[in-house]
């Protein structure tokens, strides 16, 4: 699916598409339902923001549909991408890894996990690139699913990229 215009996208129902690239500045108000990207992830080359921030029925962003472990995608390839829904295991019970990296562009670009519900995706957090061109922000206490009291429950792996916590980013 390729989003082109400024104008919000609603959810009414569980979607499952096999990608997402957003070429201008947008919304995809997932609105309490599962937003599942099945195999090529999201490409942002600009602004765009998955669920409202101040919604306490943000949906869920996930990846894969099988009981199998999934990786869910976030080509951060310009822009800032804003992630308010939950990202969650699929709707089969995989767990879901997310992977932050800036996809074939050399522009890079800002991914935070924001929102007011917490994520609860049991795999690892990768941050792929280069120092100045992908950064993470964890903008919530539970932007990354806690176990045992820790802010970071699973394995956070940085490679090259940034990430930045209790820090609000200008996404505009």
């Amino acid at each position: 699916v390729r989003q082109t215009d400024t104008a919000t996208v609603t959810l009414t129902a569980h979607r499952t598409i096999q990608s997402l690239k957003n070429t201008n500045t947008g919304v995809i108000d997932t609105a309490g339902n599962t937003l599942t990207i099945e195999s090529g992830g999201i490409i942002t080359q600009n602004n765009l923001t998955f669920g409202s921030g101040t919604s306490f029925a943000p949906g869920t962003l996930t990846s894969g549909t099988s009981s199998s472990p999934a990786e869910l995608f976030v080509h951060a390839a310009g822009g800032s991408t804003t992630i308010n829904s939950v990202i969650g295991d699929n709707l089969g019970g995989g767990a879901v890894s997310l992977v932050v990296d800036r996809g074939s562009s050399n522009a890079g670009g800002y991914v935070g996990l924001q929102g007011v519900a917490a994520n609860t995706f049991t795999g690892t957090t990768y941050v792929s690139g280069n120092n100045n061109n992908v950064h993470l922000y964890l903008n919530k206490n539970s932007a990354i699913p806690a176990s045992g009291g820790r802010s970071v429950g699973g394995d956070l792996v940085i490679e090259g990229g940034r990430v930045y916590t209790g820090y609000r980013y200008n996404s505009g």
